[in-house]
């Protein structure tokens, strides 16, 4: 809802919240969708460099903790992600 309204800020301080909530309960597959949907925020508001570490530990976290069907739907994001950085 927030992105949708061009609230990156505020929906990149919710985000970052979930991830900390995550951490703390091991939430290992909760933690990799919420650094994907912060990677996807960010590269919607035009910040892929910042965005590219994000997607990158997403996909390291699904890929790493047996997460291939998540880590497979990480991919296109990703490649996005990274694209997008390389134009910045």
């Amino acid at each position: 809802m927030l992105l949708e309204q061009g609230q990156i800020d505020e929906a990149m301080v919710l985000l970052t919240e979930q991830r900390e909530i995550c951490k703390k309960l091991a939430d290992v597959e909760g933690l990799a969708y919420s650094l994907a949907n912060s990677a996807q925020a960010l590269k919607r508001a035009e910040r892929a460099r910042e965005a590219l570490p994000l997607a990158e530990e997403a996909q390291r976290l699904a890929s790493s903790h047996g997460y291939a069907a998540l880590a497979r739907q990480f991919e296109p994001m990703l490649t996005a992600v990274r694209e997008a950085a390389q134009r910045e």
